[in-house]
């Protein structure tokens, strides 16, 4: 009886020492997931602060006047690009408190994107008319854009590394079972 007992519990200090390393490691790929977006954060509010200083006087804040009716097609570009800008910060905040959460880097991506074809729709707009304001998305703005969009190509493959390699990690047998017990939920790449 008590080699039995020796055995169990030898059997048991390996499963012990197994799970906390697993668990370890979880909370390592799961803190690198979120270092990785915390730099590509950065870079994001580079893009957006390119594209508010951009923007016509008049619309420098987040909460500019929004017309029930724009005067024509250039004022309605200038409004767009706005609230663009607007919903892209939106899903940042949102993706910014929770960096693993899936529907909150979707959203993200999906208004980078709306952000990024606002810019390249006032790149095609021709000078602003008397009616509207006086600003311009001109060719200094859409190369600084174009290097911070660089930029965060890189920071983005980053952390979408490090989104494969923690959803990797809690998709492996056995660790999957401790993943599932401590509520690790698969990341979303952007």
């Amino acid at each position: 009886m008590p080699q039995s007992w020796t055995l169990v519990l030898i059997v048991a200090v390996l499963v012990l020492s197994w799970a906390v390393g697993a668990y370890n490691r979880l909370v390592r790929l799961r803190a690198a997931v979120v270092q990785a977006f915390h730099a590509l954060d950065i870079e994001l509010c580079r893009q957006t602060d390119v594209v508010q200083a951009s923007l016509p006087a008049s619309m420098q804040t987040s909460s500019a006047p929004m017309l029930a009716q724009p005067t024509d097609r250039v004022e309605a570009q200038w409004l767009g690009l706005h609230g663009a800008l607007n919903q892209f910060r939106a899903a940042l905040v949102q993706a910014r408190q929770r960096p693993l959460d899936q529907p909150a880097l979707a959203a993200l991506a999906a208004g980078q994107q709306v952000l990024l074809a606002a810019v390249e729709r006032m790149a095609c707009v021709p000078a602003a008319s008397a009616h509207t304001p006086r600003a311009q998305v001109g060719p200094v703005q859409l190369q600084r854009m174009q290097e911070l969009r660089i930029a965060a190509q890189d920071l983005r493959a980053r952390f979408n590394q490090a989104v494969r390699n923690y959803n990797a990690a809690i998709a492996q047998f056995p660790a999957l079972l401790l993943a599932w017990l401590q509520g690790f939920k698969p990341a979303q790449e952007i």
